[in-house]
């Protein structure tokens, strides 16, 4: 069965915690955040696979977070936020007849102060589904980053992140990921910003019958009109001899602060595998953010 790994890798240090406060604050502070969303991704194999997952998720900055006329998306990245998060989802897994499920259990820790150039992060996310006819499918995702302001608002860094997949018998699969990675958050007046970021880097895919490499490159983007909404699109690229890996990835997103403490995020993406051995592959996001 040929299985296409979507990586969680995400730099943590790049994105916008969730986060809310154990003491007073304003509309323009925060120290924690809540986050609760499903995602559904179908995969065109054969027979086709479809997985759910139901995520609740929080993140603890060691400092209040101000908020300020920047994106309210943006404010831990742009107030270099330091914080610790935890998280669970529950995975439904679904291919022709065979079904699994289960939870999954993250935790991860990020490094970020005004006072040095230097972020870092780490993040663990490992479960069981449990399976039909007593096939576990165990999955354990491990990632970390290293990054250097350029300037307050600009991050450049190094990543690397490995991914397992694990059926017993029926299927082991291994994928490592490295490479660099980017963000600028920059300020075009009158209350308008844009988001950019971008990657490149190297997969190596290992499915016990064999171990190959491809090369990934990605940009992402999202136009603020005001600091609480914004769209945004991405494009990614992966080429080489990893056939379930090769091909483009699309999408679009969007995100809406309808209060001061929440927010709706969506996002939606297409890959198309560009070899007979690989399948296409729609996900679907919707989550919700609340801040205290």
């Amino acid at each position: 069965m040929s299985v296409r790994i979507t990586s969680a890798i995400i730099a943590a240090i790049a994105a916008g915690p969730l986060v809310a406060q154990g003491g007073a604050t304003t509309p323009q502070s925060f120290q924690y955040e809540l986050i609760g969303g499903w995602s559904s991704s179908e995969t065109d194999a054969s027979p086709d696979l479809e997985i759910n997952r139901y995520i609740v998720a929080g993140i603890f900055h060691l400092k209040p977070v101000t908020v300020g006329d920047h994106p309210w998306n943006e404010a831990p990245f742009l107030e270099h936020s330091s914080a610790v998060n935890v998280g669970v989802d529950y995975t439904d897994f679904e291919v022709g007849a065979f079904s699994a499920d289960g939870p999954r259990f993250s935790a991860g820790y990020t490094f970020a102060d005004k006072e040095t150039p230097i972020a870092a992060s780490v993040n663990l996310s490992l479960g069981t589904l449990d399976g039909d006819a007593g096939v576990d499918i165990d999955f354990t995702d491990i990632n970390g980053a290293v990054g250097y302001w350029l300037r307050p608002n600009a991050l450049v860094g190094f990543e690397i992140g490995m991914e397992e997949i694990d059926a017993g018998p029926l299927l082991e699969i291994e994928q490592m990921r490295y490479g660099f990675f980017g963000k600028l958050v920059h300020d075009l007046g009158e209350r308008r910003a844009i988001n950019v970021e971008a990657h490149l880097g190297m997969t190596s895919v290992d499915d016990s019958a064999s171990d190959e490499d491809n090369f990934e490159v990605g940009v992402a983007g999202d136009f603020y009109f005001t600091p609480q909404y914004s769209v945004g699109a991405l494009l990614d690229f992966s080429f080489g001899d990893a056939a379930s890996e090769e091909g483009t990835t699309v999408g679009i997103r969007g995100s809406a602060w309808f209060c001061p403490q929440g927010a709706v995020n969506l996002e939606w993406t297409t890959f198309m595998a560009d070899d007979n051995n690989g399948a296409d592959e729609d996900t679907l996001s919707l989550f919700f953010n609340l801040r205290f």
